[in-house]
């Protein structure tokens, strides 16, 4: 610190009047190196004038950090609530599929980040699954024709001896 200059808060509490002043001095020597003579020039202003700038910076600050964190808390509360109807979507979709309903569509979605690549997931497996299960049922018809068009009774037996299939053949024996 410079010793030829001084600053200080003045406290309201000790002075009569009761105003808080914010007070400095700055000693000007009349010749470099005579530390005996100099002038003393001060100012003094009230210390709520003088701090009024920084006060009114400071409300700024509070009244845009409440601004900023009201406009997060809306846009975040609108993102979850988009992101958990889509998360519902698909839930919804899925667990038709899961029980069986393989004609199931998944409705477009708003694409919003993974949900969108979730989406897309389930409809190349529920397009593969279809796929499969006509495969199977093409097969399974294959199967069939070419077991009715032998001229031998074929049965299929279950683990409990039970009959579950049989051909032309068999049903006319």
């Amino acid at each position: 610190q410079n010793p030829d200059i001084f600053c200080d808060l003045i406290d309201g509490r000790l002075r009569p009047d009761g105003v808080s002043l914010m007070v400095s001095y700055q000693k000007l020597r009349y010749a470099s190196g005579d530390d005996s003579r100099f002038w003393a020039v001060s100012a003094e202003i009230d210390a709520d004038e003088a701090l009024q700038p920084v006060s009114l910076l400071a409300r700024r600050f509070w009244l845009l950090g409440g601004f900023i964190t009201i406009v997060a808390a809306g846009l975040t509360y609108v993102a979850s609530r988009s992101l958990t109807a889509a998360l519902t979507t698909v839930t919804k979709t899925a667990n038709e599929i899961a029980s069986g309903n393989f004609d199931a569509e998944l409705p477009p979605l708003r694409p919003i980040g993974e949900v969108q690549t979730l989406a897309e997931s389930v409809r190349a497996m529920t397009a593969s699954l279809r796929e499969l299960i006509h495969s199977s049922r093409e097969q399974q018809r294959r199967t069939s024709a070419i077991l009715n068009s032998t001229a031998d009774g074929i049965l299929t037996i279950n683990e409990q001896g039970e009959i579950q299939t049989a051909n032309e053949a068999a049903m006319r024996l």
